[in-house]
């Protein structure tokens, strides 16, 4: 156990087990994961979730028109707005889950070897 739940109620130190990590040990491991979690997310700051409204005209005559100099300000309707990058927001979570996974696995690994 090395997550906030460890630190709010810690078990019993196990006697038998000279590699246990120390409270300040999980302290550490938790606060490294929260550092890690803060770096990918500013990381994967401009990865947009939301797509992108289209203009379309009103009219589909209008968008088959030859003059390509035309200024027409008329209406626009989107195509498809504020749906949710599905995917994006799979792909994002789950590299932030790895990292955080790795983080934890990690740190515990080497406190343990340190508690030789």
């Amino acid at each position: 156990r090395h997550s906030l739940l460890s630190v709010a109620a810690p078990q019993d130190i196990d006697v038998e087990d000279k590699y246990h990590l120390r409270d300040h040990q999980v302290v550490q491991i938790f606060f490294n994961a929260l550092i890690v979690e803060l770096c990918v997310t500013a990381l994967w700051n401009d990865t947009s979730t939301n797509t992108v409204c289209d203009p379309v005209p009103a009219n589909s005559t209008e968008s088959n028109s030859a003059d390509s100099n035309s200024t027409d300000t008329g209406d626009k309707q989107c195509s498809s707005s504020g749906n949710i990058k599905i995917l994006t927001v799979i792909i994002s979570g789950m590299f932030l889950a790895l990292c955080l996974l790795a983080t934890a696995l990690v740190s515990r690994f080497i406190f343990r070897f340190g508690n030789m």
